[in-house]
């Protein structure tokens, strides 16, 4: 993450509905015809703590019931996905489970 000062983090924005997200002042990253990835990110930015697998792969799949063990490949596909499209290392994986990492100022916009 980019050093900004003492106490200081790295801002966030992103759309309430995850259909964009910019870092500091960089460009805006449209997701709009992204919907699986703007779902996941929507659910990761608005936990305020971990968000466990099935609740992640809920966001992106609502309903939807998959063979043993897909789940676990199209959460880490799709979270792969928004890691490329800039997210990086703000997305973090422990246990299981998924987080916007609090070393950022996250901003939910509507």
């Amino acid at each position: 993450l980019a050093e900004l000062g003492e106490g200081a983090r790295e801002p966030l924005v992103v759309q309430r509905d995850g259909r964009w997200f910019r870092r500091g002042e960089g460009a805006r990253v449209d997701l709009a015809r992204r919907r699986r990835l703007a779902k996941v990110l929507a659910c990761l930015a608005g936990a305020t703590d971990w968000v466990p697998l099935d609740a992640v792969f809920e966001a992106g799949w609502p309903g939807e019931r998959c063979v043993p063990g897909s789940d676990v490949n199209r959460v880490h596909v799709t979270l792969s996905r928004l890691r490329s499209a800039g997210l990086g290392e703000l997305i973090e994986t422990e246990d299981g489970c998924f987080r916007i990492t609090p070393k950022v100022q996250l901003e939910l916009r509507d």
